[in-house]
């Protein structure tokens, strides 16, 4: 499933550079912007609907009481952390520019909601990118850069203050937040992975192993670290290949953030670069939505040196689209597989789905 899952991925990188390059620039620019745009302010509604009904009936609403349709909150944080740089579109490009506003008031809410839901790892993610881009982008960017990302979380944590803490305080007589200081398991997690790792080093026990390995720590299907998961399934050989790649890729792409100012490329580099921070805390590789997201952003910015397009025969064409409708069918078909459940029935928290095969 991995594998088939990872090979649509791929094609969908394909699509979407191909897609990218017949479009438009300046409306390209726009659907995305107006995508995360969108999609923050229906999320946002909802939960200020639930706050509201929290509000009137004078109940608690905890860490994932306001943000509905997400098994976990956390699938929401790790959407959060790749769709707050996008909405600093409008700072770089004058036809966004009566977007401005709208930009601050929607990021200060996810920063709201980040707070709310305790979400340090994604906290921790935007914050940490926004500061290395901070020093390695020229003196000239880093007011627009810099500048709204400091309103909208001041204004989120205000925010937070009135909405989440003092008017429940006040309503309630007391709140369900508190200082988390724990891993919540992660570190047990990590270390089953560095102690069970030796058996088969180099090329690891194989795709989605973690999500039926023995004797583990916690029940997770993934052990909230893309690092620790290539390591577990793939191998160290395999491990080595792909994050020294990456690494190379950022520092290449970083070298050019700096000669090459084309905005758009910084905004897409924080996204991607929060979600890979993020993903060494919680699971944005493994969850649909977010892999999706990433990928997205990936071609995106790949797109400029993509543009040598090969031309498909009709047969290629017809290969490949048997090959997409065969993997998802195969996939789709696997969402809540009973046989699946009645074998690993203690098996919780999903990889591919977000509430299927292996819950």
């Amino acid at each position: 499933m991995e594998v088939e899952n990872i090979g649509l991925l791929i094609i969908s990188f394909c699509l979407f550079i191909i897609c990218f390059n017949s479009i438009d620039k300046d409306k390209l620019i726009f659907s995305v912007y107006i995508f995360a745009l969108t999609f923050s302010i229906l999320t946002f509604i909802q939960c200020i609907i639930l706050l509201r009904s929290s509000y009137i009936h004078a109940q608690g609403f905890g860490i994932h009481g306001l943000i509905s349709g997400y098994v976990n909150v956390r699938f929401f944080n790790q959407l959060q952390v790749m769709l707050i740089p996008l909405l600093l579109l409008p700072f770089y490009f004058l036809h966004l520019f009566k977007f401005r506003i709208i930009s601050i008031i929607i990021m200060a809410l996810h920063w709201m909601v980040i707070l709310q839901s305790e979400a340090r790892g994604s906290l921790i993610s935007l914050i940490f990118v926004a500061v290395l881009l901070y020093f390695i982008l020229p003196r000239e960017s880093r007011k627009n850069f810099s500048r709204p990302l400091l309103q909208s979380m001041l204004l989120g944590i205000l925010l937070w203050l009135i909405l989440i803490i003092a008017i429940p305080s006040w309503l309630i007589g007391d709140t369900d937040f508190k200082v988390r200081t724990g891993s919540s398991g992660r570190l047990d997690l990590w270390l089953y992975v560095i102690r069970t790792i030796p058996e088969h080093l180099w090329f690891g026990y194989g795709p989605m192993a973690f999500a039926w390995a023995p004797d583990k720590p916690l029940p997770h299907a993934h052990p909230h670290n893309a690092f620790m998961q290539l390591l577990y399934e793939y191998g160290v050989i395999t491990t080595v290949l792909v994050s020294s790649g990456l690494l190379i890729w950022i520092y290449r792409k970083l070298r050019h953030l700096q000669k090459d100012m084309e905005p758009q490329n910084i905004v897409v580099m924080y996204s991607i670069l929060s979600g890979i921070v993020y993903s060494m805390f919680s699971g944005v590789i493994v969850m649909p939505f977010s892999q999706l997201i990433l990928t997205f952003l990936f071609a995106f910015i790949s797109k400029s040196e993509l543009k040598t397009c090969y031309k498909m025969t009709n047969f290629t064409r017809f290969l490949i689209f048997l090959y997409i409708v065969s993997i998802s069918t195969l996939l789709f078909n696997s969402y809540q597989t009973q046989d699946l459940k009645d074998v690993y029935p203690k098996t919780l928290y999903p990889r591919i789905w977000v509430n299927g095969v292996i819950n």
